[in-house]
């Protein structure tokens, strides 16, 4: 066997179609690289490899084309058939040949991650489980093509056949969707080819032992088919023809019944077991916090899917199946077709916009309706009117639903007005629902107090002072235990005594001014867009310090206060670098923040969290200041991918029921961008995208010219 593995990958590099292969194929994928990571500043190369399904279906039946048909057409074949080594020995030299020269670009791919590593933060095992992909379905794909070598003495006709073999792989998904939606038998059986949706099952971020034990089943069988046809082409004229032919035919129905068998088993194997989720947001992973939850359960729970179970969202599928496999067998998953019940759904909700896939999550007494496009965060493109989905949340959904349906009182918040606040964005007060939290306007000036039911009280930015009657009924609320969330406003109309009196109520100042940070880590693009440390806190900070670590606090006011004592603790939530300073005078229109040698340059907190104690040390009210008027804005949480919503649900369980307040983080399917400025960007597209294949080609042509005049 080594001797025509030897043969075989020498035959590749002395007739320059090895060389052909590797610079092609190089070129191709590293320029859609090039084009996805470098240029697009993606930190990943996965979004590139769709370009090598279709490169593949090209270069793959002419790398291959000769490996057996060749040999046929010379009439050399009998002398490797008559060689002292098995058949299945020769199928696999040549097999390990071609796979060789394949792996040769493939193995070059693993040192894109490196690069990228240099930008930016890159995940490697979501980029390296692609490239595994990428190399276990190019093994595939070759083993199909020999096989096709395999049927014909014509080197033409064997990349023709490998060709259509691999072109009909490429539309099985489509030809399957065309003749069922719903599935049957017949799109049963045609899964059975389906080798690109398990390729493709490595680019979404998980690997998948099923997939890789489908794509060796794959390489395996067509193997064994070769050997089959080479066997009783060798034996053609021998009189045991007939029984040889049996014997063949025989052993063919074993090893594909087994193949099925094999793989069907491992399709009835737990999710967890066969299915690691390697994304760096863990998408397709459940929390602790979900786990914390579904071990809390006493009550069973049952989610109705509207959808076949065949045609369901499939990542939406392993969601589900892994929060049931979790809850201890106290949710349970029920799938309705709506071709079957049309009227399902009718009995849960009115509304006519319910889609496929939507799901309904059911206690013994209670019930929430949560519609699929809930279960996906869309951005949309102010100018071109694209939308475009950016993230997952169909744990968060699922996981709020079940806290809702197995508690009997929601926490109840009140959004003071009245004073010129600013008004939350819909993705903010859509927060809400998520968190089970119910919330209300308030104006004190029509109430005697704030209501009983009160769990915090909410004042966004007042751009007017409060009253001074105000002012006493919201500090006669704290005492009472009451809880407070503030944001200030630097641009508030003239000095505000009374909203100053509540803030000191708990200690706390808000300087006059702006606060800019002079260094660069700690801003973006200007001095006055703040990106602050963020300090720990259990409730609040902990899941952005769990993701990318930062929030987007433009425009905001220093926070000061005393050190803990008995009577009040405090605890940092964000805090600037030591090279900021405190521009008094600053406004909106200001352009020029340059630090004066009268400024104080320090660490201001832009973020506190302010706790009120009693006489034995308890927490007898909780108050949450920050500085920003664009802190809970959409515009600011786009531009840090979504920690300012982290912020927000952190701050609002921090004041109200913890059990109920159950927000999961949605999961971001966008990269993290890397920082390579343009120039950098061509340089790199040059060398790997044009420099490496060129010289590829022109190194083989070389060697092949040289061995010519030999």
């Amino acid at each position: 066997m080594k001797a025509i593995f030897k043969k075989d990958i020498l035959s590749y590099f002395h007739s320059y179609i090895g060389w052909l292969f590797i610079g092609v194929l190089w070129f191709f994928v590293s320029l859609y690289i090039s084009g996805y990571s470098f240029i697009g500043q993606n930190s990943s190369v996965v979004g590139a490899f769709s370009i090598a399904e279709i490169v593949l279906m090209i270069l793959l039946p002419i790398l291959t084309m000769r490996t057996f048909a060749d040999e046929k057409r010379q009439r050399t074949d009998q002398l490797i058939y008559t060689a002292p080594v098995s058949i299945g020995k020769v199928v696999l030299g040549k097999f390990l040949a071609v796979a060789a020269i394949y792996s040769i670009p493939v193995a070059a791919l693993c040192i894109y991650p490196l690069i990228l590593s240099r930008f930016g933060s890159v995940s490697y095992p979501y980029n390296y489980t692609a490239i595994l992909g990428l190399w276990l379905y190019g093994l595939a794909c070759i083993s199909i093509c020999v096989f096709a070598s395999s049927l014909t003495e014509s080197p033409v006709i064997a990349a023709v056949l490998s060709f259509l073999f691999l072109l009909l792989t490429y539309l099985v998904p489509m030809i399957t969707s065309m003749i069922s939606r719903l599935g049957n038998f017949a799109t049963d059986i045609m899964s059975i080819f389906d080798i690109v949706t398990r390729f493709e099952s490595f680019l979404k971020g998980t690997l998948d032992l099923r997939s890789v034990l489908y794509l060796v089943t794959v390489i395996f069988v067509f193997l064994f088919l070769t050997v089959q046809v080479i066997q009783k082409s060798r034996y053609v004229v021998s009189k045991k023809t007939f029984s040889l032919g049996a014997y063949s035919s025989v052993m063919i129905v074993i090893v594909l019944a087994l193949a099925v068998i094999v793989n069907l088993g491992a399709g009835q194997l737990p999710e967890d077991a066969v299915n690691y989720d390697v994304t760096s947001q863990r998408l397709y992973s459940i929390t602790d916090d979900t786990r914390e939850v579904l071990n809390g359960l006493d009550d069973d729970i049952t989610i109705h899917v509207l959808v076949a179970e065949s045609d369901q969202d499939a990542t939406v599928g392993k969601t589900l199946s892994r929060i049931a496999s979790a809850s201890s067998g106290h949710v349970s998953i029920h799938y309705v077709d709506p071709a079957i019940d049309p009227t399902f759904m009718k009995q849960y909700t009115t509304a006519d916009n319910i889609y496929l896939n939507s799901l309904v999550v059911e206690s013994s007494d209670k019930y929430r309706v949560i519609n699929y496009p809930d279960l996906y965060q869309r951005s949309s493109n102010v100018f071109t009117g694209e939308t475009t989905t950016t993230g997952y949340d169909a744990e968060g959904q699922v996981i709020s639903a079940i806290a809702y349906v197995t508690t009997e009182t929601k926490p109840k918040l009140y959004i003071l007005t009245g004073h010129g606040e600013n008004t939350l964005d819909e993705q903010f007060l859509s927060a809400f629902n998520k968190l089970n939290i119910d919330y209300a306007d308030l104006n004190l000036l029509l109430n005697e107090s704030v209501p009983e039911d009160a769990q915090a009280v909410m004042i966004y930015c007042p751009r007017t002072d409060l009253s001074a009657d105000d002012t006493a009924k919201l500090i006669r609320y704290a005492e009472d235990g009451g809880d407070l969330i503030a944001v200030t406003c630097f641009e508030s109309e003239g000095s505000m005594p009374n909203f100053t009196e509540l803030l000191a109520h708990y200690g706390v100042t808000a300087e006059p001014g702006l606060v800019l940070d002079s260094d660069y880590d700690n801003y973006y693009q200007a001095e006055v867009y703040l990106l602050p440390n963020v300090l720990y806190d259990e409730t609040i900070t902990k899941s952005i310090l769990q993701g990318n670590g930062f929030v987007f606090v433009p425009y905001a006011q220093a926070l000061t206060h005393g050190d803990s004592d008995d009577s009040i603790k405090y605890t940092d939530l964000m805090k600037t670098s030591g090279e900021a300073y405190i521009h008094s005078n600053a406004n909106a229109s200001t352009t020029d923040f340059a630090a004066t040698e009268n400024d104080e340059k320090k660490a201001y907190p832009v973020g506190v969290r302010a706790d009120l104690l009693d006489e034995n040390g308890e927490i007898r009210s909780t108050g949450i200041f920050y500085s920003s008027l664009f802190v809970f804005t959409a515009s600011a949480d786009q531009q840090v991918s979504g920690s300012n919503t982290k912020l927000f649900n952190g701050t609002i369980s921090a004041v109200t029921d913890g059990d109920v307040t159950i927000s999961i983080p949605v999961k971001t399917f966008t990269d993290d961008k890397l920082m390579i400025n343009a120039k950098t960007a061509r340089r790199l597209t040059l060398v790997f995208a044009a420099v490496i294949p060129v010289l590829v080609l022109l190194v083989g042509f070389v060697m092949w010219m040289k061995r010519r005049r030999k």
